[in-house]
């Protein structure tokens, strides 16, 4: 038989991160229609172990182009994720993500590392980077965030935390990762 359990969070992790004055909330023109993006970065913490999550929401119609973002953003995601297992060294995933983003000609929309360690602090070791030479071990607990971002119009992140396993990963959230519309 199934078990549910409901797990009440201790605090926050960090303030809920909306950053408007980089690429986050943007008004765009779309025909007729304003449209908004809004990524909040958020978390909490249970006990001493933190968590990080990012997603992204339109508020108005989702132009064609953020949805088309959205859908490269989760492919390397997805690809990253399939890299992981024991043994592998963070840079291969790092170019995992990379390697689809550059596909789709946002090679240079792409400028921070992929993820890093989360546990009792938010960022900590190790660092999901294509420059990291660590591998990685069974129980890891990280991130993984590709972003793609496009000055003076806006930007698409995917984070999810996925835990090291002996054949694979398992990532630990089921929240939706489709752009969707709020509004």
């Amino acid at each position: 038989m199934p078990v549910s359990t409901t797990v009440a969070a201790s605090g926050v992790t960090f303030t809920v991160l909306t950053v408007s004055s980089l690429v986050t909330v943007t008004l765009l023109a779309v025909g007729a229609v304003a449209v908004s993006l809004l990524l909040v970065d958020w978390g909490a913490r249970v006990g001493f172990y933190n968590s990080d999550l990012t997603r992204v929401m339109a508020l108005g119609r989702i132009p064609t182009l953020f949805k088309r973002l959205t859908g490269v953003v989760r492919e390397a995601q997805l690809a990253a994720m399939e890299r992981i297992r024991p043994g592998i060294a963070l840079r291969d995933i790092d170019g995992a993500a990379r390697k689809v983003i550059a596909r789709a000609g946002y090679a240079r929309r792409f400028g921070h590392s992929l993820g890093h360690g989360i546990g009792l602090e938010v960022h900590e070791s190790p660092k999901v980077s294509f420059s990291e030479e660590k591998s990685l071990k069974k129980n890891m607990v990280i991130t993984i965030e590709p972003g793609i971002y496009i000055e003076n119009f806006g930007g698409i992140r995917i984070e999810d935390m996925v835990i090291i396993k002996k054949d694979g990963c398992e990532n630990l959230y089921d929240a939706p990762r489709e752009l969707i519309s709020i509004y």
